[in-house]
C-alpha cells in the first residue's frame, strides 16, 4: 500500500528474512508458470523479484547477503533460457517520479534533449561532472515526466529513449551524487570518509610495506567500504586511488600482477634512493635484496632490447653497489655517493617507456657518466653505461681518425689549387674536420688569401652533441692556426623541424618559435694571449613539455678590421664579409619539464609538493617554502593565524645569495614590497615583474629558473612556486624534493625522512606538525639556517647568456643578458620592477629607516608557535561533509573555469589528463577549518593557476588554431576579479574599464576617487644620497588608496634648502605620471638626474588634479659636497666648487692632469706647474676659451629667439582654429581610465607643465584634457 502511494524512497536495506522471502516469491512465479505457461508474467515476476532482494539486501555485506544471492540466482538460472528471446516493456525512465506527475508530452522531451550539451560528457573530473551531471538529471526527470505516460511502440518514443540510453552509457559511473539511473541524488558513500588513500599515502612515505602491497590494502578498503554505493561512487572511489599513485610518481599502468615486476622495481628503486637517509638505511638495506631477487626472477627480454639488457645489468651491479657499501659499517674512502636519483629515473625509463627517445637515453647517461669521480670504486656502474651497446650505437659520434679527417678534408676542397691562396671556402673545409690532435697539412694551401682565418677542432662537438635543460650543456672550442687573427664568432641556431619547437601564446613575441639553446656570450673573439675560441651551449629553460628538439648550430667566423673616423677620430670596426665562413654541427636538446610539479601554500594553508602530496600547516611562524641544494637560493613563507583553527600566508620572502625581496602583509607598518641588497650592487640575481591588477606578483630566481607567484588578497595572500627543469631533483623544504617520487617529500633539513604517525591524519587530511616545525626558522636574516648545507654565498655578478634564433623576429643580433637562458612567457606578465626596486633600495641611505625596518621584522618573527587541534565534521554552525562538497561544487564554476574546460576539451575530449580536484579538496577543507565559506575566492585561484600552467606547459596548445584561440579566451578570464566588477572587460587578465570607471578591477567609479594617504618617512623627509649606484632622479612614495589608472599622478615642486633653512623657489607645480610598484608603493620620477644637490616637495593625487594636501620633501645630496638635514645643508669646506661640479683635495681634472683641486683656490681649477709642460696660463687659456664659447652661445640663442618669434606667429592661427576643434574632441575623450590606453598614456614619467598650477588652484584641469 505505502509503496503504491509513492510517498516513500525505493527501500534500501539489510534484512535478510525479507530477501529470502523475495526467493521465495519467485518460486511461486515458477510453480504458477509450470501451470500457464505465461512466460510474460514469469518474466516480470522475475524481474521484480530481482528489485525485491536488491532492495533487502542493499547494505548488507557480501558475506551476509551470499546465501540469499546464492538462492535467487539457482532460481534465476531456471528462468533464464525461457525469458532470453521475451521483450519485456521498457522499464521507467525515472521510477521515482510518481505515477501522478508523469505525462505525454513529447514537444517538450524533444526540448529537454536538444537543450543539454552532449560534448560535457566523457569528461574526468569531478569538479567539471557537477555541473554537467545536474543538467543531465535536470533532463532525465524533464524527459521522463513527459513521455512515460506515452505510447511505448510510439516511434518518437522509442527514438527518445534510445538517445537516453547512449547518454546514461556515456555517463555511466561519471555522477557519484546520483543514482545509477541518474535521475535522482544518492546519499555520500562510506568510502569518502574511510581514509584508504590516506593510509595509502602514509604507507608510502614510512615504507612500511611494499608498493603492491600497500595496493592491495588500499583496494580492500575501498571494496569493504563500498559495498552500499553505486556503480559512480565506486568508480570514483578507484579514480581517487589511481591519481594518488600517480601523483606519488607510480605509472598509470602500475601492474601488481603475479607476472608482472612493477611493484618490486618500484619498491628497490626507493629503497635505493633512501640508502643514504641515516634514519632509513636499516629498512632499505633489508629490502634491497628482496626485491632485487623479485626482479631478477620476473624479468625478461624476449625482443632482445638493448634498453632492456642495459636496465637488467645496472640492476644488478648496484644492487651489488648499495649492498656492499652502504649497507655495511666500513666503507672504503675512494667510494663517492651514487647518483642513485639519477639512476633510478634511467632504470625506470629503460624498463616502462617503450617510447623512450634516443635524444633523452643519451642525455640522462651523459649527465650520469658526468658524476663520476676518478678513482672511484663505483666505476663499474659507469662502465656499464659507457660499454653497452644502446649508448655506444646511440649517443657515441663518429670520432674520426687523421686519415678520414684528410679525406675529408680532400673531399670538400675539392678543386682547389694549392698553389692558389687558401679562401674562405677552404679554411672552411678544414677548420670544419680537422681535429686538434691532427697535424695541419701544409700541401693543402701554399699561402692564405688576405683576411683568411684557419681554426682546428678543439672541443667536444662531433657528429653526436647533446644537451638537457635538466643542466647538461655541451662545449664547442677552436684553436687558431693560422691566418688573420681578427675576427669574431658568432653562434646562431635554428630548428631541424620548426613544427616541434613551441612559441608563446602571449606577449611580444607571439606565435615566434621559442628559441632552444643559448651561449655563456655571442660573439666572441681571440683573447690578446690565447688561440683558443670556444662556446658553452647550454639548452634554454622554456616550462614546456615540448619532447627532444633537433636544433642545427652555426658558428659564423667574421673578420674584420679597424676604421679611424676621419671625422671624429673614433675608431670603430668594419666586418670583412667576403672572407667570413659558416662551421655548421646538429644537436639534440632533452626536454626535461614534467607535466605538472607546481608547489603551492594556499589559504589556510595547504600546501601541495612538487610531486603532488598534499598536507596541512596550521602553525604560524617563518618556514622554509623551497629551498635550491646547490644554490643560494630559498623561499620563505610566514604564516600568521587568521581562523580560530588555522593560519595564513601572510608574506613571501625570496633569498639569493644576499639580496631578499619580502612581499609582506603580515605587519601593517612595513611596505608590501622591500628590498635589501649589499651595498653597490649592481646586478640583481632575481627579477620581479608586478601585472597591472596589482594583486599578481611574479619572482624569477634567475641562477635557476624557478618562479615564485604570489597573489595578494588583503590581507593574505597564496603562493604557487613553479620549477624549472634544472630545479629537478633539487629541491628541500616544505615543497619537497621535485625528484618525480611524492614517496619521500617529508624530507627533514638533516636530509633524514619523517615518519608518520596516527596523530599526523585527522578527517582525511595529513598534518604532520614535527615536520612542519622542523623547517621553521626564527630569523629570515639568518642564512646559514636558510640555505641548504654546504652551498656557498657569493656575491659574484650572475653569468651572462645568449641567443640567436634564425626562424624567429627577435633580429640578426644575438640576444644577451643575464636570463636570456629563461622563457618565461605565458607564466610571467607584468612590467620587470627589478631596477626600480634596486634603485629603491640604493637611495635609503637613512640610518633610521633601516633600523626601524629591522625592528619590524624582527617583531613579525617573535610570533610564537602554537599547535592547535583540528575541527571536524560536522562544524559548529552544521556544516557537513556532504553539504560542503556540494557547496563547492556548485560555487567553484566560473566562467574562467568554464573557458578552461572549453580549452582542455578540444585537445581532450575525456580530460583524462587534466583534474581540478585539488581545487575542489581546498574549498571543503577550508570550509571544515574556518567553518565559513569566505575562502572560496583562493580555491578559484587554485584552479586558474592549474589552467594556466596545463595550457602553458602543453605546447599542443599553440599549434591548432581552434585551441590557441580558446587557450587565449582563456587567458580573457583571468582578471581579478574575473568579470572586472561587472564594469569593465578582461584582457589578458587586465581589466579594461569602461567609461567612468577606473581601478585595476574597475571597482571605482570616477566620481568616487578621492586623494590618497601618504605615509609621513621614518625622518620626516626624503633623504638620498647621490653616489656612482643612485643618481637620486626618482622618488619612491609609500601610502594607501592609490588607484591605478592613467590619472595617477606626482606633483612637484622645486624647493631650497640651504645654511639657513628651507623655502620654496617657485610657486609652479609640475605634474608628472606616477609609477604605481604595489598597492602601496608610487614612483615619481623628477626627469633630470641630479648633480650636487636637489630638493623638492612632492604629493600624489589618483585623478591628477586633486593632491593629498601634505606634501613631503625630498632632498638629493653629493655628500662628497654637502652635509644635509632635513632642515638644512651645509656646504663641505674640504672641497672645491668648480662650475656645476665638487671636487676633493687634490683630485685632478678628467679633461687635463695639470689641472687639480686646490683648497687655496676652491671656486677654479688650479695648475699643477710641477708636470712638464703645465703652465699657469693653461687655466687661463681655459677661460678664454670658454669666454669665446660663451659669446658664441650667446649669439646663437639670439637668432634662435628671432626664429621662434616668427614661428609662433606663423602658428598662432593654427592653434587658434585647432583648439575649437580640440575642445569638441576632448568631450568624446572618456579613455584615459581606460587600462586598454595603458601604451599610450597621457602622460610619460616626464615632467609636464600643469596649467594655472599655484597653490591656490591645483585642482585646475591638467594640460586642459576634458577630466570627467
Amino acid at each position: 500500500m505505502i509503496s503504491k502511494l509513492e510517498i516513500c524512497d525505493p527501500i534500501q536495506l539489510c534484512v535478510i528474512s525479507e530477501g529470502y522471502e523475495c526467493v521465495n516469491k519467485l518460486g511461486t512465479i515458477l510453480a504458477n508458470y509450470d501451470r500457464s505457461n505465461d512466460k510474460d508474467a514469469l518474466c516480470m515476476g522475475r524481474l521484480k523479484s530481482q528489485e525485491c532482494v536488491d532492495e533487502f539486501v542493499f547494505k548488507c555485506s557480501d558475506a551476509k547477503a551470499k546465501p540469499v544471492k546464492d538462492a535467487f540466482k539457482k532460481l534465476f538460472d531456471k528462468v533464464n533460457d525461457t525469458c532470453k528471446d521475451i521483450e519485456l516493456p521498457p522499464a521507467p525512465i525515472c521510477p521515482a517520479i510518481p505515477e501522478r506527475n508523469r505525462v505525454c508530452y513529447l514537444g517538450n522531451s524533444f526540448r529537454c534533449l536538444a537543450d543539454l550539451n552532449i560534448k560535457y560528457l566523457n569528461t574526468g573530473d569531478s569538479l567539471i561532472w557537477r555541473r554537467q551531471c545536474l543538467e543531465i538529471q535536470s533532463m532525465m526527470v524533464c524527459v521522463a515526466t513527459n513521455t512515460t505516460s506515452c505510447d511505448a511502440e510510439s516511434g518518437d518514443v522509442k527514438a527518445i529513449r534510445e538517445s537516453l540510453k547512449d547518454i546514461r552509457t556515456t555517463a555511466y559511473g561519471q555522477c557519484p551524487w546520483m543514482s545509477d539511473d541518474l535521475c535522482s541524488n544518492e546519499e555520500i558513500c562510506p568510502v569518502v570518509n574511510a581514509g584508504c588513500e590516506v593510509d595509502l599515502e602514509r604507507g608510502m612515505i614510512n615504507g612500511e610495506k611494499t608498493v603492491c602491497e600497500l595496493k592491495q590494502l588500499a583496494d580492500e578498503c575501498i571494496q569493504r567500504n563500498t559495498v552500499t554505493c553505486n556503480h559512480a561512487q565506486k568508480t570514483q572511489a578507484n579514480n581517487v586511488l589511481e591519481k594518488k599513485l600517480q601523483a606519488l610518481g607510480f605509472s598509470k599502468d602500475l601492474s601488481c600482477d603475479n607476472s608482472s615486476y612493477d611493484g618490486c622495481l618500484y619498491s628497490f628503486l626507493s629503497a635505493a634512493r633512501d640508502i643514504y637517509v641515516d634514519s632509513r638505511r636499516n629498512v632499505s638495506c633489508q629490502l634491497l635484496q628482496s626485491q632485487y631477487n623479485c626482479i631478477a626472477m620476473k624479468i625478461s627480454n624476449p625482443n632482445n632490447s638493448s634498453f632492456i639488457d642495459l636496465a637488467r645489468n645496472l640492476l644488478s651491479e648496484l644492487s651489488k653497489k648499495l649492498i656492499a657499501t652502504p649497507c655495511t659499517v666500513n666503507v672504503s674512502s675512494s667510494c663517492s655517493q651514487i647518483p642513485v636519483r639519477k639512476l633510478s629515473e634511467l632504470i625506470t625509463q629503460l624498463l616502462l617507456n617503450v617510447q623512450l627517445h634516443t635524444t633523452s637515453f643519451c642525455a640522462q647517461s651523459l649527465a650520469i657518466i658526468q658524476e663520476q669521480k676518478t678513482g672511484d670504486c663505483n666505476s663499474g656502474l659507469y662502465d656499464i653505461i659507457q660499454n653497452s651497446s644502446a649508448f655506444q650505437q646511440k649517443c657515441v659520434g663518429e670520432v674520426p681518425s687523421c686519415l678520414a679527417a684528410k679525406t675529408k678534408i680532400e673531399e670538400c676542397l675539392g678543386g682547389n689549387s694549392a698553389s692558389s691562396c687558401l679562401d674562405q671556402k677552404g679554411a672552411r673545409c678544414i677548420s670544419q674536420y680537422l681535429p686538434v690532435n691532427c697535424t695541419l697539412d701544409k700541401t693543402w694551401y701554399t699561402q692564405l688569401c688576405e683576411h683568411t682565418v684557419l681554426l682546428q677542432v678543439n672541443g667536444q662537438q662531433s657528429s653526436k652533441n647533446f644537451i638537457s635543460e635538466a643542466g647538461l650543456h655541451s662545449r664547442f672550442s677552436w684553436l687558431f692556426v693560422d691566418g688573420y687573427r681578427h675576427f669574431r664568432m658568432v653562434m646562431s641556431a635554428q630548428p631541424i623541424n620548426s613544427s616541434t619547437v613551441p612559441s608563446c601564446l602571449q606577449g611580444s613575441q607571439v606565435n615566434d618559435p621559442i628559441p632552444q639553446v643559448c651561449s655563456d656570450s655571442n660573439p666572441k673573439t681571440l683573447g690578446n694571449s690565447s688561440n683558443e675560441i670556444a662556446f658553452n651551449i647550454y639548452a634554454r629553460q622554456d616550462y614546456r613539455m615540448d619532447g627532444p628538439q633537433s636544433v642545427k648550430l652555426e658558428f659564423t667566423v667574421i673578420p674584420y678590421r679597424n676604421v679611424t673616423n676621419t671625422t671624429s677620430g673614433n675608431e670603430t670596426y668594419e666586418d670583412l664579409l667576403g672572407a667570413s665562413f659558416k662551421l655548421t654541427y646538429i644537436i639534440e636538446v632533452d626536454d626535461t619539464d614534467a607535466l605538472r610539479s607546481m608547489c603551492s601554500s594556499i589559504n589556510d594553508p595547504h600546501i601541495t609538493t612538487y610531486d603532488g602530496f598534499k598536507y596541512n600547516n596550521m602553525n604560524s611562524g617563518l618556514y622554509i617554502l623551497h629551498r635550491h641544494i646547490k644554490e643560494a637560493i630559498a623561499v620563505l613563507v610566514q604564516y600568521q593565524q587568521c581562523a580560530a583553527h588555522g593560519t595564513c600566508n601572510c608574506a613571501v620572502h625570496v633569498m639569493a645569495e644576499k639580496c631578499k625581496l619580502s612581499i609582506d602583509l603580515c605587519n601593517p607598518n612595513t611596505p608590501l614590497i622591500s628590498f635589501d641588497a649589499p651595498k653597490g650592487t649592481k646586478d640583481l640575481p632575481i627579477s620581479l615583474f608586478v601585472e597591472k591588477d596589482q594583486k599578481t606578483y611574479s619572482v624569477v630566481c634567475l641562477a635557476t629558473g624557478t618562479i615564485i607567484k604570489v597573489v595578494v588578497d588583503d590581507p593574505y595572500m597564496n603562493v604557487w612556486i613553479l620549477p624549472s627543469a634544472a630545479d629537478r631533483g633539487n629541491a628541500g623544504g616544505q615543497c619537497g624534493d621535485n625528484n618525480g617520487d611524492g614517496n619521500n617529500d617529508f624530507q627533514l633539513p638533516d636530509s633524514s625522512r619523517y615518519i608518520l604517525v596516527p596523530g599526523d591524519s585527522q578527517f582525511g587530511v595529513i598534518s604532520p606538525d614535527f615536520y612542519n616545525n622542523a623547517w621553521k626558522v626564527s630569523n629570515a636574516s639568518d642564512l646559514a639556517s636558510i640555505f641548504a648545507p654546504g652551498v656557498q654565498i657569493t656575491t659574484e655578478p650572475l653569468p651572462e647568456y645568449c641567443y640567436l634564433w634564425s626562424n624567429s623576429s627577435t633580429g640578426t643580433k644575438p640576444t644577451c643578458h643575464q636570463s636570456a637562458h629563461l622563457t618565461t612567457c605565458g607564466y610571467v606578465t607584468g612590467e620587470d620592477q627589478s631596477n626600480k626596486l634596486l634603485e629603491m633600495m640604493n637611495q635609503m641611505t637613512s640610518t633610521g629607516s633601516k633600523r626601524k625596518k629591522r625592528q619590524a621584522v624582527a617583531q613579525e618573527e617573535e610570533i610564537v608557535n602554537t599547535t592547535r587541534v583540528a575541527p571536524g565534521w560536522p562544524t559548529p554552525t552544521g556544516w557537513t561533509l556532504e553539504k560542503a562538497t556540494e557547496y563547492c561544487m556548485d560555487n567553484l564554476y566560473n566562467p574562467s573555469l568554464e573557458a578552461c574546460r572549453e580549452t582542455v576539451l578540444a585537445m581532450d575530449e575525456t580530460l583524462k589528463s587534466f583534474s581540478l580536484d585539488d581545487a575542489l579538496r581546498v574549498c571543503i577543507d577550508d570550509i571544515r577549518l574556518s567553518d565559513s565559506t569566505s575562502w572560496i575566492q583562493g580555491a578559484r585561484q587554485v584552479a586558474t593557476q592549474i589552467c594556466i600552467e596545463e595550457i602553458n606547459r602543453n605546447p599542443e596548445y599553440q599549434k591548432q588554431t581552434k585551441t590557441s584561440d580558446l587557450a587565449i579566451a582563456f587567458m580573457n578570464t583571468t582578471c581579478l576579479p574575473y568579470d572586472c566588477s561587472g564594469k569593465g572587460k578582461c584582457y589578458k587578465g587586465i581589466c579594461l574599464c569602461d567609461k567612468d570607471y577606473v581601478g585595476t578591477g574597475c571597482e571605482l567609479s570616477v566620481g568616487q576617487v578621492t586623494p590618497p594617504t601618504l605615509t609621513q618617512p621614518d625622518e620626516g623627509v626624503h633623504m638620498c644620497e647621490i653616489t656612482a649606484t643612485s643618481d637620486c632622479s626618482s622618488i619612491y612614495i609609500t601610502g594607501k588608496g592609490f588607484v591605478g589608472s592613467s590619472y595617477l599622478s606626482c606633483h612637484i615642486q622645486e624647493v631650497e634648502v640651504a645654511e639657513s633653512g628651507m623655502r620654496d623657489v617657485t610657486s609652479k607645480i609640475t605634474v608628472v605620471r606616477a609609477d604605481l610598484l604595489g598597492t602601496d608603493l608610487v614612483r615619481c620620477d623628477l626627469g633630470t638626474k641630479s648633480t650636487i644637490k636637489r630638493s623638492v616637495k612632492v604629493s600624489v593625487s589618483n585623478d591628477g588634479k586633486t593632491p593629498y594636501p601634505t606634501y613631503q620633501y625630498f632632498i638629493a645630496y653629493d655628500p662628497v659636497c654637502y652635509e644635509c638635514t632635513m632642515y638644512s645643508c651645509i656646504k663641505n669646506t674640504d672641497v672645491c666648487f668648480i662650475g656645476t661640479t665638487c671636487v676633493s683635495e687634490g683630485k685632478r681634472s678628467v679633461y687635463s692632469e695639470c689641472q687639480y683641486c686646490d683648497l687655496k683656490n676652491p671656486n677654479k681649477w688650479s695648475i699643477d706647474t710641477g708636470i712638464t709642460g703645465c703652465k699657469e696660463d693653461d687655466n687661463k687659456h681655459t677661460t678664454e676659451t670658454m669666454d669665446v664659447t660663451t659669446k658664441a652661445l650667446i649669439a646663437a640663442g639670439v637668432t634662435l629667439l628671432v626664429l621662434l618669434i616668427i614661428l609662433v606667429v606663423a602658428l598662432f592661427v593654427y592653434y587658434k582654429r585647432r583648439d575649437a576643434a580640440r575642445k569638441r574632441e576632448a568631450r568624446q575623450m572618456h579613455r584615459h581610465d581606460n587600462q586598454a590606453y595603458q601604451d599610450h598614456p597621457p602622460f610619460y614619467g616626464q615632467p609636464v607643465t600643469a596649467i594655472n598650477t599655484k597653490p591656490s588652484s591645483v585642482k585646475n584641469n591638467l594640460l586642459g584634457l576634458n577630466s570627467p
